[in-house]
């Protein structure tokens, strides 16, 4: 039974990379102006750069883990997440530049492509729309096949009033990232439970990106659970938005007001 709550980034955890919570929360851990309800959540930044510094882990090269972050981003239309700018989606970095002479200083280098790359403001409705899409995209069951074949099942979100005005998965160029016609009563039912991840095979390539730590302890444990310390943009509360399709206030809020 989840926690029914007013406001949609307590659900969505928006402050969880701003407390000692989560062992894994430390991409921003430090910066607690993520409360603020005009700052960006993480479920996509966070999930992605993981993504990219496992790849690199296991022997991709910086430009080619970029790529497919860069791919994972999109949705079937070729379109990114909101807010999206010439060289940034969602708050990752999506395009890298080469400096004109050797030493001179690039502002989108390389060694970040497909990485957060810094705190977005001013975010709305709509970022929090693709926020869910992409957090539905994640959420489900997902078999593969090969040496690494398997099947894994995530917990990480769910839409429980889809009649009320469906929220559908996007990403990992599938969907379409929603454009119009977004309002905030169609949030209601949005649930984040405690993630959880099964699986074997590939499941434990997802076990490492959502719970376990790869961007600090490759060696030894990206092919193991030895370095699970905690889920990423997670505070730990299976919480709902609004108990039923009508009834409830709900705003944007803010997680730390409790509400």
């Amino acid at each position: 039974m989840p926690t029914y709550v007013k406001s949609l980034r307590n659900v969505l955890d928006a402050d969880a990379n701003a407390t000692a919570i989560n062992a894994n929360a430390f991409l921003y851990s430090t910066q607690a102006q993520a409360i603020n309800a005009g700052e960006q959540l993480f479920i996509i930044s966070e999930y992605v750069t993981r993504l990219r510094e496992f790849a690199i882990g296991t022997g991709t090269s910086e430009e080619e883990a970029g790529n497919t972050i860069t791919a994972s981003l999109q949705d079937s239309l070729g379109n990114y997440p909101d807010p999206v700018t010439t060289n940034f989606a969602a708050g990752v970095q999506i395009g890298f530049t080469t400096p004109p002479f050797p030493g001179s200083p690039t502002p989108f280098p390389i060694a970040s492509y497909g990485t957060q790359g810094g705190l977005v403001n001013n975010v709305g409705l709509r970022h929090y729309h693709h926020q869910i899409q992409f957090g539905l995209k994640i959420d489900g069951s997902v078999t593969t096949t090969g040496w690494l074949g398997g099947t894994v099942t995530t917990d990480y979100m769910v839409d429980n009033f889809g009649s009320n005005g469906t929220i559908l998965e996007a990403g990992s160029q599938t969907g379409t990232w929603d454009q119009n016609n977004i309002s905030l009563g169609n949030f209601r039912g949005i649930q984040k439970p405690v993630t959880a991840v099964a699986g074997t095979g590939l499941g434990l390539l997802f076990t490492n990106i959502l719970l376990g730590d790869p961007l600090n302890d490759q060696a030894g444990t990206i092919w193991e659970q030895g370095a699970l310390t905690g889920y990423f943009t997670e505070d730990g509360v299976d919480k709902q938005l609004g108990q039923s399709t009508s009834t409830n206030n709900i705003s944007v809020g803010g997680h730390g007001d409790g509400i």
